[in-house]
């Protein structure tokens, strides 16, 4: 088959595009809430440190947010550095989730509620770094990758 078959956002590519634009913006958004949903409901807001601890994660998930809806933009339009952006937004998720696995501690929390929450937030980096490693690889060694984004990208 020639590189031609495999030109165009499409199969895997177009799941990572997707995922980057709605799936992982929304699924975020849904988790923050319904955590923080979670956290009014338990009265956990009178703890010292909560309300940082939550203005923190939004922060950064702000962040992660826009970065993860850029880099899928740049990917639909084949934009030049597009797979570049895209890596660079994978590494750089990957590293934020080992940040809000710190927000317990920065935030001033209790040491006994900071070290029960390290447990399920290191197990969600985990999870990131897993997820992140095979798009990264995808990303690397894809035929479709290379035959959509090999002559306008720089990576």
């Amino acid at each position: 088959m020639n590189s031609d078959n495999y030109k165009g956002i499409s199969g895997w590519l177009l799941l990572l595009c997707l995922n980057l634009v709605i799936i992982d913006p929304l699924r975020n958004v849904l988790g923050y809430a319904s955590s923080y949903r979670n956290a009014l409901a338990k009265s956990y807001m009178e703890i010292p440190g909560t309300q940082e601890f939550y203005i923190l994660n939004l922060c950064l998930l702000v962040i992660v947010m826009a970065f993860s809806v850029y880099s899928g933009i740049a990917l639909f339009k084949r934009r030049y550095n597009a797979v570049k952006v895209a890596k660079i937004y994978l590494i750089f998720e990957a590293g934020s989730s080992v940040l809000f696995g710190l927000f317990p501690y920065v935030a001033g929390l209790p040491t006994e509620l900071a070290d029960a929450m390290m447990r399920g937030l290191f197990i969600n980096a985990l999870k990131i770094l897993g997820w992140n490693i095979m798009w990264y690889m995808y990303l690397i060694k894809s035929k479709r990758v290379q035959a959509t984004y090999g002559s306008i990208d720089g990576s």
